[in-house]
């Protein structure tokens, strides 16, 4: 009887536990429209009563984990009740859900490794019922799956990281590492090593906690010179720290280079400094670094981060080389237009391309001189334009198909959507871009604004889908989560 007893609670539990999200309706929604049948596109659409704030996908099994919010005022001011479930693409059900009340949610999943982070703990929850495995005072930053660590911050303080057993969640080591900001960004050494370029750089045995660091200024917390940088009086607006005030990390034949404050310097693998070039602190930003034979190249772009993400004009635009042996500079051209902020850039054999505020520049890389230049209005190339990479496709204002791009022009993205293409005298050409979204066996489907074009095989148009939020493909089932609603589309069907 007693044991009755216990599974009967043991049930109601658990139903009471899956009841804690609401579905307020399923129904068939128009989300697109078939070309080739010249019908409407239905999909099977779940509406919650919470908003969905993030998903997770996990293609191999159908699995995606949910937060869910139903956020309101209180007394006390805004309150978090939030639900973490794992829903199912194949059956359209939670497999499980637990009840959070949440001071800063996060949640994580790769693989089988589910992680949530609740009032300054990480928890790790069984993927298949979402029990509590352990508990830590680690917030989780970065998985290693293959080495089964987890490391992040400790607690609350952001100069102590540490690394947990993700099996039993047991703290392996800590270590001190100043660092001002989150650990989002991580370059994988080898397969035991990470270098972690917040605040400087970082280089961290990921199974010991041993390394080296090079601490650097990257932010800049001066609201009055930030206001004067921009011309303008400092405003509310203005009072939040500026970022990414720094390189990207190049590494090459065991060097690792990056720019950071007024410096750009040379180290070895084990974190000496092989040499250092002087940079101008009034005009170092945000900048990129490639090489190019014997020359080091680096790109200021005069622009900067908020901590929002929001990019801000900082600094000002230069192009400058230098000695990759002994940082020896080889030239330094700064922008006629210090206002002036380089978008993106492409690089050729001899030149490089770049995308600035209102023009284009060909550059030669022997000198830094500019060989070519064409001045563009704003709506001749959008609002915001980025070079792009190569994974994309073009549709033809001749041709009703989609057709690879070709790999003799340079490419970028303005923010309607166009592709310009450009020979070497900068002169624009034709076409639409789409960046490849997903594919299966059987289609291909490219991102164009807020949709998706799906295509065959052979590049035709079949059919254009409506989607927002994020999505994934799974056993050729489309899902589609934005808002409060998660919709499916069985592309077989097509």
């Amino acid at each position: 009887m007693k044991k009755n007893i216990l599974l009967l609670m043991i049930v109601l539990s658990t139903l009471s536990s899956l009841c804690q999200i609401e579905i307020i309706d399923k129904q068939d929604i128009t989300i697109g429209r078939n070309y080739v049948t010249n019908k409407d596109i239905k999909a099977e659409a779940y509406l919650f009563a919470e908003t969905i704030k993030e998903a997770e996908f996990n293609t191999e099994n159908g699995d995606i984990l949910l937060k869910l919010d139903n956020g309101s005022i209180g007394k006390t001011g805004l309150k978090h009740t939030c639900h973490i479930g794992m829903f199912n693409i194949n059956d359209r059900e939670f497999r499980w859900v637990s009840n959070h009340k949440f001071s800063n949610p996060s949640v994580k999943m790769s693989n089988d490794i589910v992680i949530c982070y609740n009032n300054n703990k990480s928890y790790r929850l069984d993927i298949k019922t979402g029990e509590k495995i352990w508990s830590s005072k680690i917030r989780v930053e970065y998985f290693d799956n293959e080495n089964n660590i987890a490391i992040g911050y400790w607690d609350t303080k952001r100069h102590v990281i540490a690394a947990v057993d993700l099996t039993t969640g047991k703290t392996l080591w800590k270590r001190k590492m100043n660092n001002d900001f989150r650990l989002d960004k991580y370059i994988n050494i080898d397969n035991e090593t990470l270098l972690v370029p917040v605040s400087g750089l970082h280089y961290i045995n990921i199974k010991d906690g041993s390394g080296w660091d090079f601490d650097a200024m990257t932010q800049n917390t001066d609201y009055s010179i930030f206001g004067k940088k921009r011309g303008n009086a400092v405003t509310s607006a203005d009072l939040e720290v500026i970022t990414n005030l720094s390189s990207d990390v190049l590494i090459d034949n065991n060097r690792i280079y990056y720019a950071y404050s007024d410096k750009l310097s040379c180290f070895d693998m084990n974190g000496t400094v092989l040499w250092t070039a002087e940079l101008p602190s009034d005009m170092t930003s945000n900048s990129s670094l490639l090489i190019n034979d014997d020359k080091l190249l680096m790109i200021n772009k005069g622009l900067a981060y908020k901590a929002s993400g929001e990019a801000v004009q900082y600094g000002s635009p230069f192009i400058a080389a230098f000695d990759i042996t002994t940082g020896n500079q080889i030239y330094f051209i700064p922008s006629d237009n210090k206002s002036d902020m380089i978008y993106g850039f492409a690089k050729t054999e001899d030149n490089l391309t770049l995308f600035c505020t209102d023009r284009m520049r060909s550059v030669s890389i022997a000198d830094g001189k500019i060989n070519e230049e064409k001045r563009y209005l704003p709506n001749d190339l959008g609002n915001r334009c980025y070079f792009i990479g190569n994974n994309l496709i073009v549709k033809t204002y001749k041709d009703t198909k989609f057709l690879e791009l070709s790999e003799d022009v340079f490419k970028y993205l303005t923010g309607d959507n166009m592709k310009i293409e450009q020979d070497n005298k900068l002169d624009i050409q034709y076409g639409l871009v789409n960046p490849e979204a997903f594919k299966n066996n059987k289609y291909k489907m490219y991102q164009r604004g807020i949709s998706m074009v799906l295509t065959d095989k052979n590049g035709t148009e079949i059919a254009v889908i409506d989607i927002a939020g994020t999505a994934c493909i799974y056993d050729n089932i489309l899902c589609n989560v934005n808002g409060n609603t998660i919709s499916f589309i069985d592309l077989n069907t097509l």
